[in-house]
């Protein structure tokens, strides 16, 4: 959060008022509120959105921060936001062109003149260069023992990774084990497509860098920040 506190106001953020697609549990969220930020957040999970509820109630931030369970594309308010946020890859869910374009219309149709739009992406070098690859990855505590497998697989001709999980769960003191799978389709994108959509929806494009680091974007640079001002 304090990266983004730093873009709002390096770039001069025309109102406090932020409008965050992809609000998950409402943590971040809730640190923006706290630094006086009114937050209206958009959360397409049902899950999320009630434990988001819970944790902004729990942090007695009920008048700053407000939260929907709504689609990213098509959430409508009559409010106007200072900027659009949109972090931890929510961007890259949307592995369609038309859902992209309803999105980025979206976000400008809410913002105020000069506002900005601030979302980080699965960057395409970094993707075809280092490629997904199959992982394991083990987290144990007193009660439980958790192993998780990821198997990526590239769909080259449709610019998405279908990331598979598969989550092995055991509970140590009922002595019982449970299985998981999922799957997540993650699209990654070049500047040169993000640049049409900004064009396409009356943005222009600020800045374009490493996400948290601020470095410029190379073939090793998996997560890229995209900031840009709505004309």
């Amino acid at each position: 959060m304090d990266y983004v506190i730093k873009k709002l106001t390096e770039y001069k953020v025309p109102s406090n008022k932020i409008l965050e697609f992809g609000s998950g549990t409402g943590k971040h969220g809730c640190l923006l509120a706290e630094k006086g930020y009114e937050i209206t957040g958009v959360e397409l999970s049902e899950k999320m959105f009630q434990k988001a509820n819970a944790y902004i109630q729990k942090n007695g931030l009920i008048k700053k921060f407000k939260i929907c369970c709504a689609d990213i594309s098509n959430f409508r308010s009559k409010d106007k936001f200072g900027a659009v946020i949109s972090l931890f890859h929510v961007i890259s869910y949307l592995t369609t062109n038309s859902k992209l374009q309803k999105t980025f219309k979206n976000a400008a149709l809410h913002l105020e003149k000069g506002g900005l739009f601030i979302f980080d992406i699965w960057y395409t070098p970094a993707v075809l260069t280092l490629k997904p690859h199959n992982k394991i990855k083990e987290i144990e505590s007193e009660s439980l023992k958790i192993y998780r497998v990821t198997e990526p697989n590239i769909r080259y001709n449709d610019n998405v990774v279908d990331v598979n999980f598969k989550l092995i769960i055991t509970d140590k003191k009922m002595k019982e084990t449970s299985y998981l799978e999922e799957t997540h389709n993650m699209r990654y994108f070049s500047t040169p497509e993000i640049s049409l959509l900004a064009n396409l929806n009356s943005f222009e494009v600020l800045k374009v860098e490493e996400f948290l680091t601020e470095n410029d974007p190379s073939e090793y640079t998996w997560g890229v920040c995209f900031i840009l001002r709505k004309a």
